[in-house]
């Protein structure tokens, strides 16, 4: 029986902790607006930025400064019962526009070597065309973190040509990132993300 009661009163203990941390996963909800997936929190008013859907080889994107009354202060993060909500372009859209892809492949860009025609350790190929997926992106004023963030996976599409070569296409997301100049933590310049207290670029991202 004391088992039993201890058990009941360390479950609600957690429940009770949890309930007071207004920035837990479970307070956020998700909302689409725009093939953007945006994670508000109306316990604390703040939000974050998800995945981003690409369905064009040229962007222009503007992430909300709010959403549902919410401030967009952070790319990534965690929702629900502690699932993963990592910044990310999702280049699967470019089907969109009668693109069709054979055998896909994710992975950073830094797993590619570009020189030696392999990543890693998956695959080598014969032949291959890079295709920058050029994104112009205006961040959130708001913005002071940067959680989770998987910017840098590139789309690799996999085939064989009529000799029987293997041919890869390879699908970089390129961004050309702007914020506003009052914001706190991070500034741009030439389109790429610095850190305003150590001058520290932000490197999970693919610049031009």
């Amino acid at each position: 029986m004391k088992k039993i009661l201890f058990l009941i009163i360390t479950f609600v203990s957690l429940i009770f902790l949890v309930s007071c941390d207004y920035d837990s996963c479970i307070f956020y909800t998700s909302y689409d607006c725009d093939g953007i997936d945006y994670y508000y929190n109306d316990k604390n008013n703040k939000a974050f930025v998800g995945r981003i859907e690409i369905s064009n080889i040229n962007n222009e994107i503007i992430i909300l400064d709010e959403c549902n009354d919410c401030t967009v202060n952070r790319l990534g993060g965690f929702h629900g019962t502690g699932v993963k909500a990592p910044f990310a372009f999702d280049l699967l859209y470019l089907q969109n526009n009668d693109l069709i892809f054979s055998d896909i492949y994710k992975t950073k860009d830094k797993n590619i070597d570009y020189e030696k025609k392999k990543i890693n350790d998956y695959f080598a190929w014969n032949e291959h065309e890079i295709i920058n997926i050029n994104i112009n992106l205006t961040l959130p004023k708001s913005l002071n973190e940067i959680l989770l963030c998987d910017a840098d996976y590139v789309l690799i599409d996999k085939y064989a040509n009529d000799n029987n070569e293997i041919v890869v296409k390879i699908y970089r997301p390129v961004v050309y990132l702007n914020i506003s100049e009052d914001n706190k933590t991070f500034y741009t310049q030439d389109g790429k993300l610095y850190k305003k207290k150590t001058d520290e670029l932000v490197d999970c991202f693919i610049y031009e």
